[in-house]
Order: structure tokens, then sequence, then C-alpha cells
């Protein structure tokens, strides 16, 4: 049994690879293969993500419907385990996907819990993220007193990241509320 777990980890990883350069037939390919294999052995956690990122590769070609029901078959599992880790990463995604419906509203939600439940962990760069991605998704909806409270967040939780990627979103993001400032009365 432990050979097809890693048969199974091998398929998702290639999945992801795939997704990651725009490959979605192939990458689709791997992913369903993965997600049977971790349903044959019952793995729950390991099936969760790979819903995850089924998700993100119907998100990313218009599948919304599939994207819908992969995450919530995610995040049903990762509320029920011991998987919050996960389970921030995934509502992230739920979130995502939620703009793309222009379900606002939702995705605001998703992107705040994504937040809180990760900083409960102690992942502050996945908190950031999740409100980075708030705050870039979702800038146009948000009062101005909600930009600089957000903006203040980002600053502490990415305050030590490395990666000089999120470092410039936040710079553009806090450019954005410095500038709408500069048009308030």
């Amino acid at each position: 049994m432990g050979h097809f777990r890693h048969v199974a980890i091998v398929e998702n990883n290639i999945g992801l690879l795939l997704l990651g350069v725009r490959f979605y037939e192939e990458s689709e390919e791997h992913l369903l293969r993965a997600r049977r294999i971790f349903e044959a052995l019952s793995d729950n956690l390991r099936r969760a993500q790979v819903n995850d990122t089924l998700a993100r590769l119907y998100i990313d070609t218009s599948k919304y419907s599939e994207a819908q029901q992969a995450i919530e078959q995610a995040i049903g599992v990762f509320e029920l385990a011991d998987g919050e880790m996960l389970l921030a990463e995934t509502l992230i995604t739920s979130g995502i996907l939620a703009v793309k419906q222009q379900q606002h509203g939702i995705a605001k939600k998703s992107f705040e819990a994504a937040y809180r439940v990760a900083e409960r962990c102690g992942d502050n760069e996945r908190a950031g993220q999740a409100l980075l991605i708030m705050f870039e998704e979702l800038s146009s909806r948000l009062e101005y007193a909600e930009s600089i409270e957000v903006v203040g967040k980002l600053k502490r939780l990415l305050a030590t990241t490395q990666q000089t990627n999120l470092l410039t979103r936040v710079a553009k993001c806090i450019d954005q509320v410095d500038g709408k400032d500069k048009n308030c009365p």
C-alpha cells in the first residue's frame, strides 16, 4: 500500500507542476489519477489537497461548477480533520473562485476566514497572502478605513518574509491606498 501512496503523491506533484505551466489537460489527468488512488487508500486529507489543486485548475479553465464542487469537498474534509494549515490555503482558493463568480461578499468572507485560520496557526505569511489577495481582488469594494487596516496588517504579517514577489505586491497595495488618500477630501 505504501507504494500506491507514493505513486499518488507523485501524480499530484506532476499535476501541480503541469498546472503551473498551464498544461491543463495533462494536469487534470494526473490529478484525477492521484485523487482516485487517495480515495482507494481512504486518505481523505491528501484527497482533499488534490481537490484544492483541481479547484485551482478548474478556476484557470473557467469550469466554475467543477471548481465549486472540488473546493467544497476539500473544505469539508479540512474542517472536520486537523488540517487548519491546509484549510487556510483552501479558503484562499475558495475566495478566488467566488471573485471569478462575481460573489464578492462570499469572496471577502473566505479571504478573511483564511487570514484568521492561518494567523491562529502562526502562519503569518499565509495570513498575509490571504489579505493580500483579498486586497488585490476586492480593493475597489473596500472602504478607505478598511483598506488602511488591511495594509497595516499586511505590513505586520509580511515584515519578515523573504519573498520579494510578496513585498512588491504589498508595496503596490500601499501605493494604491496612498493614492486613495490623496483623492479623499
